[in-house]
């Protein structure tokens, strides 16, 4: 194997996006090591899982966690930070991206939380509510953002030299002729007239890879940077910016 192909997805209210971050073998210690450092620099443990869901848009969760302490600026930052890594040692990334419907609906609570609430009782607002349910339909495009995400990665790694390891979407099954089927297959599908019988998806563990959490951090800051211009959203664009992707804007059913 040369490389490992860390995957995830992001929906937020404008978009949705499947991103793909690179870590070639020979690096895979160096970077999990950064990783580790840049958690361990704003209070966590090594192995604490950074979810950026979890740190913006789940106050509930986030209290829970090592970083609760966090202010929303330092927050920004440890993101940034893992934005830096990526850039600091040059790893490839793609971003597959489709606008949404003016007329999506944010996840229930959402339109009545558009602030960022932090331990203390501050707030900090946002553009706008950020978070929807990623809904079957959704998923179905998710499938097809992976597909378009990989193009790049292509280009540079022959297919068979590269491990696939997927964040897994654990909310049921997907309709899908003849018979419903989970998000992962319907990727791997997606994927499969790249290189037929010769993809296959990593299971992957609990916990799960630290690597994945750079991929989230892409995704999400990918979605976010898609809302109306405020502060926050340049700060996204930035972390955006800063990974360096290729990115492939398309509308899919």
């Amino acid at each position: 194997m040369l490389a490992t192909v860390y995957g995830d997805e992001s929906c937020g209210l404008r978009a949705i996006s499947y991103a793909v971050v690179v870590v070639p073998v020979f690096l895979g210690a160096v970077v999990e090591h950064g990783l580790a450092e840049i958690k361990v620099r704003y209070g966590g443990a090594p192995d604490e899982e950074l979810h950026s869901t979890e740190l913006l848009r789940k106050p509930e969760r986030r209290a829970q966690l090592p970083f609760a302490h966090l202010t929303h600026e330092e927050i920004m930052q440890m993101l940034a930070d893992v934005a830096a890594l990526a850039q600091r040692w040059a790893l490839q990334s793609s971003i597959a991206l489709s606008p949404l419907p003016d007329t999506a609906s944010p996840a229930e609570g959402a339109a009545s939380r558009p602030m960022w609430t932090h331990i203390d009782g501050s707030e900090v607002p946002f553009a706008e509510a950020d978070m929807r349910i990623l809904e079957e339909h959704d998923k179905k495009s998710v499938a097809r953002l992976a597909g378009i995400s990989l193009l790049p990665v292509m280009e540079t790694y022959p297919i068979p030299e590269l491990r696939f390891v997927l964040d897994p979407d654990e909310d049921g099954m997907v309709r899908w002729s003849p018979s419903d089927v989970k998000l992962m297959e319907l990727i791997e599908r997606e994927w499969f007239p790249f290189s037929p019988g010769r993809i296959t998806l990593a299971n992957v563990p609990r916990p799960k890879p630290p690597l994945l959490q750079v991929a989230d951090v892409l995704a999400f800051a990918s979605t976010r940077s898609e809302l109306p211009d405020s502060i926050t959203t340049r700060r996204f664009r930035a972390i955006v910016a800063t990974f360096a992707p290729v990115t492939s804007r398309c509308v899919v059913d």
